[in-house]
């Protein structure tokens, strides 16, 4: 259901902080993946959180691009309360597998993963919740 505006994006590592997002969508990029982000470090998180909502306090931001952010993580809990933190400022959000620890990445612990992931998505206030991907290396 996302729509990519142009083919070329932004991966994950470019724009780790998200202090570049609107310049680079402005540039014509199709996506922006910000991070990774260390979903446990809840500073981190909370800072990324302020430089999205602040991107548009004015509701009057329109671009042409799509807004995501790959996260790292050693427990569902900790990734699920990162969406959660994050969910309403991202169009997607996306989940290193190949950060996770080898127990996450059994087909079981990875199937309930992705489960709580979209719930929490759902879960966001007034259907705004991203798009959840698994990102394999």
């Amino acid at each position: 259901g996302l729509r990519f505006f142009a083919p070329v994006g932004l991966a994950a590592g470019f724009d780790r902080e998200g202090v570049g997002v609107t310049a680079f969508l402005n540039m014509g990029f199709g996506f922006v993946d910000i991070g990774p982000v260390a979903a446990a470090d809840g500073e981190a998180v909370e800072a990324l959180r302020q430089r999205l909502a602040s991107r548009d306090t004015a509701g009057q931001v329109a671009h042409l691009g799509l807004v995501g952010a790959t996260a790292n993580g050693e427990s569902t809990q900790v990734l699920a309360a990162c969406l959660q933190h994050l969910g309403r400022h991202l169009d997607y959000f996306a989940v290193n597998l190949g950060k996770l620890p080898a127990a996450m990445r059994e087909e079981a612990a990875l199937r309930r993963l992705i489960a709580e992931l979209v719930a929490t998505s759902n879960a966001v206030p007034a259907g705004q919740g991203p798009a959840v991907f698994v990102r394999v290396p």
